[in-house]
């Protein structure tokens, strides 16, 4: 009697093992069918950039490394719709970031009870 036991557990944990098996076969099988789907749906907007001139340089200890003292604009497309930005570089080759004049502070944030806490909480 005891032996059938065993069997029938055994044939338990086959079963469960099998069904799992199963669930993952389908779970693998519907990830893949989604991603071939969404491949074939982004093939049409895939990512265009064109860089005039390029800003980035062949560089022998970091691979590539931006050009020094570059103007130029740059244009990427996804589908039918498109961007355009200019960027410039200094001597160094850091890029230089303008600062529009929209940009106002019109609120400050007042720091002094903070330090003062802190000051005070230190001693």
């Amino acid at each position: 009697m005891r032996i059938l036991i065993s069997n029938s557990k055994i044939k338990n944990y086959f079963y469960n093992f099998l069904a799992f098996l199963i669930g993952c076969i389908f779970v693998i099988s519907t990830i893949t069918l989604i991603e071939i789907v969404l491949r074939m749906w982004n093939k049409n907007n895939q990512l265009i950039i064109q860089a005039n001139p390029t800003i980035l340089i062949p560089d022998p200890f970091l691979g590539r490394k931006v050009r020094a003292n570059v103007k130029g604009s740059c244009t990427i497309q996804k589908g039918e719709s498109e961007v355009i930005y200019t960027y410039s570089t200094d001597i160094k080759g850091r890029r230089i970031t303008p600062q529009s004049s929209e940009t106002k502070k019109n609120k400050n944030l007042p720091l002094f009870p903070l330090l003062f806490y802190f000051w005070y909480r230190c001693k």
